[in-house]
């Protein structure tokens, strides 16, 4: 599923009422999966996401990625996945 954008001023902005009403709709119907990344729909799929999973955390399973083409250290796959699960939250 992607999630519905607009450009606005020359940039890329996912309509986030749409995009939390049909990823809500998806769970009503019976997914219970949900895949996104760092970068998704201009590094905005996470916090949308996020906010459509209130009320149905422990129902869906959810993936994410970390961005492994700005990760030089070990240590900076931790500081995505914190930052991920903040924009998740």
């Amino acid at each position: 599923m992607r999630l519905p954008e607009e450009e606005i001023r020359g940039k890329y902005q996912v309509r986030q009422e749409e995009s939390i009403k049909m990823i809500q709709g998806a769970f009503e119907l019976g997914v219970n999966y949900i895949d996104t990344g760092y970068g998704y729909c201009h590094s905005q799929s996470e916090f949308v996401v996020g906010k459509a999973l209130k009320g149905w955390r422990d129902k869906v399973y959810l993936s994410t990625k970390v961005p492994t083409w700005m990760v030089k250290k070990r240590v900076i796959i931790a500081a995505f996945s914190v930052s991920s699960l903040k924009r998740l939250m």
